[in-house]
């Protein structure tokens, strides 16, 4: 965020001229953040993989890292936690960007890549287990397409269970309330509920960001309108770039209200329509 600070600030106002030179810059940064999201959620899928199938049981971050770089090509029985040769290359590219990800982030996922290779000798210890599958871009065979695992183990009788992970950090941002959210709303048909989220989104987040009445109200700001959303995200960005501290206070308690709003909605269902909406969305199996 520090680097998109610095970008903001470099550009000057233009009038009549399309300032190409600044979005080319703004979308290679937003590119290049998409990588390191991509890298760092692939840490915590693979690494716990290559980890077990090897027989090693990590200490701390630095000798995981140890570890892997010693794995050198993944050549050595790569049919044990690659589906294909492609994605063999893909985890030999993504060991080998780890000395030019940032540290803390490198840090934070291996911390979360040893807790899940802990996990997997604790399964395997009530259940033994033949091989752990990284499901980075296809599944193993038999698991569908649209399995929403992100690793596969597979036991020595021939069952299989697929682990979706999504390991975060006390500082890791959930999304914003976007069209995902509302979407599990109103397919719920809890309109009234998502109402409610918004209004009360709007009176602790939005209400306080300054100048915000200039461009919206607490009846519009959710209504959809593209340039009107465009607005309310400058504001934002504005503010950010004032007091970045007061923003990411409004942005703690704006993923503490959709939580809440959203496990008060689900609470209140019935047994089955729960597990319908379960099993409707994390693609299981029967």
């Amino acid at each position: 965020m520090s680097r998109l600070r610095d970008i903001v600030r470099q550009v000057k106002p233009v009038q009549e001229t399309y300032c190409v030179d600044y979005v080319e810059r703004v979308q290679n940064f937003l590119s290049e953040r998409m990588d390191v999201t991509t890298d760092n959620a692939s840490i915590t899928e693979l690494f716990p993989a290559l980890a077990f199938n090897n027989k090693f049981r990590p200490s701390n971050v630095e000798d995981f890292k140890k570890f892997l770089y010693k794995l050198g090509e993944l050549k050595r029985g790569w049919k044990k936690t690659f589906v294909n040769d492609s994605n063999r290359k893909a985890g030999v590219a993504l060991i080998n960007k780890i000395p030019s990800m940032e540290d803390r982030f490198v840090k934070s996922k291996i911390e979360n890549a040893i807790g899940i290779t802990n996990y997997l000798y604790d399964l395997d210890a009530g259940k033994k287990i033949k091989n752990v599958i990284w499901g980075y871009r296809e599944k193993p065979r038999g698991v569908p397409k649209g399995h929403a695992g992100d690793i596969f183990v597979i036991f020595q009788n021939g069952d299989k269970l697929g682990v979706s992970l999504k390991a975060g950090t006390k500082k890791s941002k959930e999304p914003l309330l976007n069209t995902y959210v509302a979407t599990q709303f109103i397919k719920l048909d809890k309109t009234t509920e998502l109402t409610a989220l918004e209004d009360a989104l709007w009176d602790s987040i939005y209400s306080k960001i300054p100048d915000i009445d200039l461009i919206a109200t607490k009846t519009n700001y959710m209504a959809g309108d593209r340039k009107r959303t465009a607005a309310i995200r400058q504001k934002y960005l504005d503010f950010f770039l004032e007091n970045e501290e007061e923003a990411n206070n409004l942005y703690a308690i704006m993923v503490k209200i959709q939580r809440e709003h959203f496990t008060k909605m689900l609470n209140e269902l019935t047994l089955e329509d729960f597990k319908k909406w379960t099993y409707d969305n994390f693609n299981l199996q029967k």
